[in-house]
């Protein structure tokens, strides 16, 4: 957090509030991925592919990124205004994490090529609707089975560290993150 005070990220460092609190999200690894993951996700063909691309080339949420549309997308341009929610295990089209996660992001080359892997969302189950989160896991570990063998060793990262390799990427390169 100093180094993103230090860079105009950010103004305060919410750890040392004193009405910090712990995260609720899953416990996870919050790292961003290696080249070799990267290049295993835009190379390994899987249903789950679409999903990665769209978490790791343009940083969506899982939820946005299962809510995601081929009308959601045009002119060059992924319109995000609602995501999937879940509740009893049922998944439900819902409003964004909070208002100003309603925003559009650039579609990058990288993912252009998935738009029309895209059905009427871009991950369903077999019956071509909203995947249960039961459904959504059994798909991911699988997913991530297939990059384990594509890659001869274990391979293990949550969607979230997609998120985060795309943002740490953007900053690598320069890009302001607050461009919307």
């Amino acid at each position: 957090y100093n180094s993103a005070i230090e860079e105009g990220y950010c103004r305060i460092n919410p750890v040392k509030s004193k009405t910090a609190k712990p995260h609720k999200g899953t416990k996870g690894t919050r790292r961003c991925l290696t080249d070799e993951e990267i290049k295993l996700i835009e190379t390994t063909p899987d249903k789950m592919q679409v999903v990665a691309m769209f978490m790791l080339k343009a940083g969506l949420r899982r939820g946005e990124v299962l809510a995601l549309q081929k009308s959601d997308i045009h002119d060059d341009r992924i319109y995000i205004t609602k995501a999937v929610q879940f509740g009893n295990n049922q998944a439900s089209i819902g409003r964004t994490k909070t208002e100003s996660s309603v925003r559009s992001v650039p579609l990058f080359a990288p993912s252009k090529p998935f738009v029309k892997d895209i059905g009427k969302y871009a991950f369903t189950n077999k019956k071509g609707e909203l995947a249960s989160k039961k459904v959504f896991e059994y798909g991911w570990s699988a997913y991530m089975k297939t990059l384990s063998q594509e890659a001869k060793h274990n391979i293990s990262f949550r969607c979230h560290d997609l998120r985060h390799t795309f943002i740490t990427k953007c900053r690598d390169a320069g890009i302001d993150i607050h461009i919307r």
